[in-house]
């Protein structure tokens, strides 16, 4: 910007020497400015070198490349997912651990060898099924008619469990006089 004043043909001096500070000037200010849009390119080409982004640049980034949300949406999501079938895994591996644990005192305690421990067994709901179906047959515990159950009432003694008087609260003695 070159600001020059000619009046008539005539030309001032003075105004000539202003103009070219008012040129030296703005060439300053120009100067400047490519200065401080160089630092700013410099600093964006920073930010973008090491990945740090200001939040209104995350916000735009965001806009941009997923509007409606989803993809942090599915994204939380199959962490939360992912994060439980961990959890269920190491209480899996826990619970196991601790299984074998307590077999191992049971079978110390018992004056068990290793090798008699694997062989002890539970009875199975077979073998529980015929000893109670031999001992029904032994006892017979039936009346004549065969079909018909007897089923007895026994006479239970008092429980606290289900008494309700325990549940009222005592109201102290007012002392009138």
């Amino acid at each position: 910007m070159c600001f020059a004043v000619v009046t008539m043909g005539y030309a001032n001096p003075s105004l000539d020497a202003n103009a070219d500070t008012a040129v030296a000037a703005t060439e300053v200010v120009e100067a400047a400015e490519v200065a401080e849009i160089a630092e700013v390119e410099e600093a964006v080409e920073a930010e973008a070198a090491t990945g740090v982004m200001n939040q209104a640049q995350k916000e735009e980034n965001i806009k941009q490349n997923d509007p409606h949300g989803f993809t942090i949406t599915i994204m939380a999501m199959v962490i939360v997912v992912l994060a439980l079938v961990v959890l269920f895994l190491l209480f899996l591996v826990f619970g196991k651990l601790s299984s074998r644990s307590q077999a191992k005192k049971k079978s110390e305690a018992k004056g068990l060898s290793k090798a008699d421990a694997g062989k002890e067994e539970a009875d199975s709901g077979e073998v529980i099924a015929a000893i109670a179906m031999a001992l029904a047959q032994h006892f017979d515990a039936h009346d004549a008619e065969d079909t018909v159950l007897t089923i007895k009432r026994m006479k239970r003694a008092y429980s606290p469990w289900n008494s309700k008087i325990y549940n009222m609260r005592e109201i102290p003695q007012v002392n009138k006089k």
